[in-house]
């Protein structure tokens, strides 16, 4: 179940079985036992002189892989920074998608939880449309260790919408700076979320958003402080695995 978000030069190194690159393409040649999952980012990049190539070229070279691969949906619809869609342009949209002929993975939000999801989702289902699996994102505080609002929250999202669940972000982050957890938090929530993911039917994927360390969110200087900090995957020098990095990989 466990990927990488980006980060393909690490994907051997992290023992993932899987990535994604917010694209559809990827120049890094993976291993033969790893598999690569498109994603289709926004309302553009679909057609002849887009930096990627139209969409439709991809068509024979994806149906030739032996591989359980998977087409995902828009990424973060409803950010004004991100692919910044509405519901019906979506709606107008995902039937291309559907014509590539491959399981797919539905447009995945900020929060799963959110109105965009739940106008979009209903009026799919109302037309018909296909969506094999719904994406998740979240960042939410460890919970002192415990990992139980996160798969709460994954549990009734699949229970919502009927659908396998694929947790295509996740780390922790005190977005607001008002937490009080400590590294120690950080690294048990992770560790108790991995051992349960992995029995839990309806989580088919999960990848780690990475984080590497730097001066603009709060670092400890022991994990015991209560500093929030945020989960960071990499030292500083973007090479070398922390803790929770460790942990993870």
């Amino acid at each position: 179940k466990k990927g990488m978000a980006g980060f393909f030069d690490r994907l051997a190194e992290s023992q993932g079985h899987w990535g994604y690159n917010w694209g559809r393409t990827t120049s890094t040649a993976l291993p033969p036992d790893r598999v690569f999952h498109p994603m289709q980012w926004g309302s553009f990049n679909w057609d002849l002189g887009s930096a990627q190539g139209p969409l439709e070229q991809h068509f024979a070279e994806w149906r030739r892989q032996d591989q359980a691969m998977h087409f995902l949906g828009f990424n973060e619809p409803d950010g004004a920074t991100q692919s910044n869609l509405t519901e019906a342009q979506a709606l107008t949209l995902w039937p291309r998608l559907e014509r590539m002929d491959e399981p797919l993975v539905s447009p995945v939000t900020v929060n799963p939880d959110n109105a965009w999801m739940n106008t979009f989702m209903p009026q799919a289902q109302a037309l018909g449309y296909r969506m094999d699996a719904v994406a998740a994102h979240n960042y939410p505080s460890p919970n002192s260790g415990s990992s139980d609002a996160l798969v709460t929250l994954l549990q009734d999202f699949n229970t919502a919408w009927n659908r396998p669940v694929w947790l295509t972000e996740f780390s922790t982050v005190d977005w607001h700076g008002t937490g009080n957890w400590t590294e120690e938090d950080n690294y048990n929530w992770l560790a108790e979320f991995m051992w349960r993911a992995e029995s839990l039917p309806w989580l088919r994927r999960y990848s780690l958003f990475i984080f590497t360390a730097n001066t603009t969110f709060p670092e400890s200087t022991n994990p015991w402080d209560t500093v929030a900090p945020r989960s960071n995957a990499y030292q500083a020098d973007g090479v070398t695995p922390t803790a929770f990095g460790e942990l993870y990989f």
